[in-house]
């Protein structure tokens, strides 16, 4: 299949932009102590009872912030807001229905409003094309003493671009 080279330097660059976000740190402020965690230890954030509840993979924290501030602070890509009560890390969906959409392995479930479902659907179904270029860049970055340089030669008359990584002496 032909390489779109633009496509390909935008989704990198994506990529590299969730990379980089991926690492951030943010603090939970609870009613008696001060939490930093990863953002992608987030599973998801609910209200229940005008408590915001932000269960991560390791315990669940009632925050003294309101709503409106984790909407704000959970913004990346990687979290979308399915319903008024819930943010959802897209990296622990497992599955989704009209209805629900369920988080890690199974074990919770987040509502997912009417209005919403297409919205969530289509990032969705965006947000599980980057991997495939995050992996790539790992696999580059991880070859990259064996890779000199990148090149890209036109094929045919389309514009087409393929993608032939050029080893260094030391391997030949």
């Amino acid at each position: 299949k032909p390489l779109d080279k633009d496509r390909l330097f935008r989704n990198l660059n994506d990529a590299l932009t969730k990379y980089d976000v991926a690492a951030d740190q943010i603090t939970i402020k609870t009613a008696d102590n001060f939490y930093k965690i990863a953002l992608q230890d987030i599973i998801f954030a609910e209200v229940i009872n005008r408590k915001v509840i932000i269960h991560t993979i390791t315990a669940e924290y009632v925050s003294v912030f309101n709503f409106q501030y984790w909407t704000d602070t959970l913004s990346a890509d990687y979290f979308f807001q399915p319903h008024r009560c819930f943010i959802v890390n897209m990296y622990f969906v497992s599955r989704f229905d009209r209805l629900y959409i369920y988080l890690y392995h199974d074990r919770y479930k987040a509502l997912l409003s009417r209005r919403k479902y297409a919205e969530f659907k289509d990032h969705y179904l965006r947000f599980i094309e980057i991997p495939f270029y995050m992996h790539l860049f790992t696999y580059v970055k991880v070859i990259s003493s064996f890779i000199t340089q990148i090149i890209f030669l036109p094929a045919g008359k389309k514009g087409c671009w393929f993608l032939l990584p050029a080893l260094s002496a030391d391997i030949l």
